[in-house]
Order: structure tokens, then C-alpha cells, then sequence
């Protein structure tokens, strides 16, 4: 677990709310000012991180910059908008609470990546436990000589080309069946969502100003890259 600081760094400025699904994606959109205020910081976290956004930030500013269906617009317009909060308290503290940790900032405008939309091609919707099923399996594939160093693989291990659980896995076990979760893939889909498991770090806030991991590599993977830093 990591200590949380209680800093603000300065507001972001905001996303036009006339992006339209038909119209291209800007490559400068910003994270939208109606709900983002502040970027969260915290000491520890930012020595591993160049960018921490809570989970509200990244999923508004991520489907800003897409082509985005139906369903995505309207869960984008919930997420700007107060009607998680209405919808769900614990929906709505974890989009505010949770941290994202990138390493290059949000890919406002980069479409998602070809593997993901290959992946998901088949099915129009998917539960929660297939979509950590398949990031699983993709984090395996884009590893291709050793086991990927993810809190979402351990436990995992690739035997006669298939991926067999040794052990329980309680990051898994949560995604797969906690109701936040659940409720929201139901809001930025399941591109948007594996996009967040295969290429971000969440921390989720606890008791005591503590964070712990759900997702992404494990931290001491980034060792060499922040002694490198200094």
C-alpha cells in the first residue's frame, strides 16, 4: 500500500461538450472541467507516474477523444454529469477515489489498440468476468518470452499454450464480480474497458490514506526506469 498526500496541482482545462460521435476526435482534448476540478498527487506514486488522474478523469477524457457508439455517448454524458452519484454512492466514490498511474499521459486521441478491438469483435457485449478473462489472455500474448510482471497475472502461467490458474487471484476475484465494476463496463463498454486493465495502473483508496493495486504492473517492474530518473 502506498501513503496518500493530500496536494492538488492546478485545475485542467475543459472538453468542449459539442464533441459528437461523428465528428473526428481531437487530438488536444482536455480533460472535461465539469467534472475533473483538480489533478489528484501524491508523493509516491508520482515517482512511478508522469500522470495521475482519478478514474473519472481518465474514462472522460479516454472517450472524449474516440469514435464512440451510442451507449458510449450516453455513458460519457453520465460520467460528466451527477447521475453516477444519483445511480450509485459506491459507483461514484470510486470513479472520484480511485488513481489512474500512466506513464505518457492519457491517449486522448489514440484510437484503442488493434489486439483489444480484434478481441472484441465478436460480441457486442461482454460480463465482467470474460472481459478480465480476455485482458489476461492479452497480457499474456504481448509477452512473449517471459510471464507478463501484472497484478492481474499472478497466480497465472502459460502451460502447452494455454493459460491455467495455479492459484487465486483476489485482484481478478474483484473485478470479476464486484458490482462498481460491473456497473461500470455498462458505462464505457468493453474497449474502453480492457484498454484501462492492459495499459494503466489503478490504485483504489482505503482506510487509513492508504491505496492498494488493482491493476497494472506490479511497481517494482519500474525500478531500473525511476533509479534511471535520478
Amino acid at each position: 500500500m502506498v501513503k496518500r498526500q493530500r496536494r492538488q496541482s492546478e485545475g485542467l482545462a475543459g472538453v468542449p461538450d459539442s464533441l459528437a460521435r461523428s465528428k473526428k476526435p481531437r487530438g488536444n482534448a482536455a480533460i472535461d472541467h465539469a467534472t475533473a476540478k483538480a489533478r489528484p498527487s501524491h508523493l509516491v506514486l508520482s515517482a512511478y507516474f508522469s500522470t495521475l488522474v482519478t478514474l473519472r478523469q481518465y474514462f472522460i477524457t479516454r472517450l472524449s477523444g474516440l469514435q464512440r457508439t451510442a451507449a458510449q455517448d450516453r455513458g460519457l454524458d453520465e460520467l460528466r454529469s451527477d447521475r453516477t452519484r444519483r445511480a450509485s454512492e459506491p459507483l461514484c466514490k470510486l470513479l472520484d477515489t480511485a488513481l489512474v498511474g500512466l506513464s505518457n499521459g492519457i491517449p486522448q486521441a489514440d484510437p484503442v489498440a488493434q489486439d483489444i478491438l480484434e478481441a472484441t469483435a465478436c460480441s457486442p457485449t461482454w460480463s465482467s468476468g470474460e472481459i478480465v478473462e480476455l485482458a489476461i489472455r492479452l497480457l499474456f500474448s504481448r509477452s512473449k518470452a517471459h510471464g507478463p510482471l501484472n497484478v492481474l497475472t499472478g497466480g497465472f502461467s502459460r502451460r502447452a499454450g494455454e493459460i491455467v490458474s495455479n492459484f487465486p487471484n483476489s485482484h481478478v476475484n474483484t473485478l470479476k464480480t464486484s458490482v462498481v465494476w460491473k456497473q461500470l463496463l455498462k458505462i464505457v463498454r468493453q474497449e474502453v474497458m480492457l484498454d484501462l486493465l492492459l495499459n494503466t495502473s489503478v490504485f483504489i483508496s482505503v482506510e487509513n490514506d492508504c491505496y492498494y493495486q488493482l491493476i497494472g504492473k506490479y511497481l517494482r517492474s519500474f525500478q531500473g526506469e525511476i533509479l534511471g530518473s535520478y
